[in-house]
C-alpha cells in the first residue's frame, strides 16, 4: 500500500547491498521536487525516528529517503 498525503507520496522499497543483503527503505516523494535528501540515520536508530522530518521536507518540495541498517527495525525481517 502506498499512502498519498496532501503534497507527497510515501513508498516502501528495498535496497540490495553489494553482498546481497536487503535493507528496508522508504521514500517521501512530492510530485515535483527541488532535490533529494538521503537520511543516513544514527547507527541503531530505526528510520521511523526520522519520519516527521521526512514528511516536513516532502511537504516543502524535497524528496526524502530513509533506511534501516542491517539488523535494525524493518531490515531484520527481510530475507
Amino acid at each position: 500500500m502506498t499512502p498519498t498525503f496532501e503534497h507527497f507520496t510515501q513508498r516502501d522499497f528495498t535496497i540490495v547491498a553489494a553482498d546481497g543483503f536487503a535493507l528496508a527503505a522508504k521514500s517521501y516523494e512530492p510530485d515535483e521536487y527541488k532535490a533529494t535528501i538521503v537520511i543516513a540515520g544514527a547507527t541503531g536508530v530505526p528510520q521511523k525516528f526520522y519520519q516527521r522530518f521526512s514528511r516536513f521536507a516532502a511537504d516543502n518540495g524535497y524528496r526524502t529517503v530513509t533506511f534501516d541498517y542491517r539488523g535494525i527495525a524493518r531490515s531484520v525481517t527481510l530475507p
